[in-house]
C-alpha cells in the first residue's frame, strides 16, 4: 500500500467519524433540549399540584363549616319543634 493510499484511507475514516461525531453532537442538543422542557414540565406540575391541593384544603373546611352550620340550623328545629 502506498503513502497515497493510506492517507486517503485514513481522510475517509477520519470523514466519516466526524459525520457520526456531528450526529452524535445533535442527538445530545436534542436530548438536551427534550430535558429542558420535561424539567420545565415537572416544575409547572408540581406548582399546580401544591395550589389544587391548597384549594382543596380550603374548601374542605367550607363544607366542613357549611356541615356544622346545618348541623346547628338541625338540632334549633328540633328544639322549636
Amino acid at each position: 500500500m502506498s503513502l497515497y493510499q493510506v492517507d486517503e484511507k485514513l481522510t475517509c475514516e477520519l470523514e466519516m467519524i466526524e459525520q457520526k461525531l456531528n450526529t452524535s453532537q445533535s442527538q445530545l442538543q436534542e436530548v438536551t433540549a427534550e430535558r429542558l422542557i420535561s424539567s420545565r414540565q415537572i416544575t409547572d406540575l408540581q406548582a399546580e399540584r401544591s395550589q389544587l391541593t391548597r384549594e382543596k384544603e380550603e374548601l374542605q373546611k367550607i363544607n366542613e363549616g357549611r356541615h356544622n352550620e346545618l348541623t346547628e340550623m338541625r338540632d334549633k328545629c328540633c328544639q322549636l319543634r
